[in-house]
């Protein structure tokens, strides 16, 4: 799945931005003005047309996204409750690889016997933080979602992408998103 944050931020990253800059992509070519780089100018385009011109790259930026793993169930000890934890722990463990890949700040809130935040950061240590906290999951009792909007005000902001994994087991779950 091709997942990218709508909104970026100035850090580089492998988003493609509609923002022109230093970036790999060769975006076009314009008239030379002062304070564009010499390095940029193009001299066969600037020979053609007796007057210099540069060439325009897209930049690529990262985002910020949070995942939220949802290890809640109306059961927590019944076998199947636990293997949809497992399953949702497989999951968010993928995408948070990937997405770190991609060079965004991914951050996480695990929803289970307790709450556990992890702060967004790059990179792979913030892999393993991740993988961390998802080990120490336990399903837990499905109880209100009122912390889960605080901590997403708190922890993290509103620019960043939201994607949730869950089992969809409390139907509220997706209206404590969705505000």
């Amino acid at each position: 799945a091709d997942l990218r944050p709508h909104r970026v931020r100035m850090n580089e990253g492998n988003i493609p931005s509609t923002l022109l800059g230093t970036g790999l992509e060769f975006y076009g070519v314009r008239e030379y003005t002062e304070g564009h780089e010499l390095r940029h100018i193009n001299w066969k385009a600037s020979a053609r047309t007796d007057r210099l011109l540069t060439n325009e790259y897209e930049t690529e930026r990262s985002g910020d996204v949070v995942i939220i793993v949802d290890g809640r169930s109306a059961a927590p000890e019944d076998v199947s409750s636990i293997k949809l934890m497992d399953a949702c722990v497989e999951a968010a463990a993928s995408v948070s690889a990937h997405l770190l890949r991609q060079r965004n700040r991914v951050g996480m809130i695990v929803l289970g016997e307790f709450i556990d935040v992890v702060k967004l950061a790059p990179g792979h240590r913030q892999l393993m933080k991740m993988n961390d906290a998802m080990l120490n999951a336990k399903v837990g009792e499905v109880r209100s979602l009122q912390g889960l909007n605080m901590m997403l005000d708190h922890y993290f902001p509103r620019t960043a992408m939201l994607l949730m994994i869950s089992p969809l087991e409390d139907a509220r779950m997706l209206d404590a998103v969705e505000t």
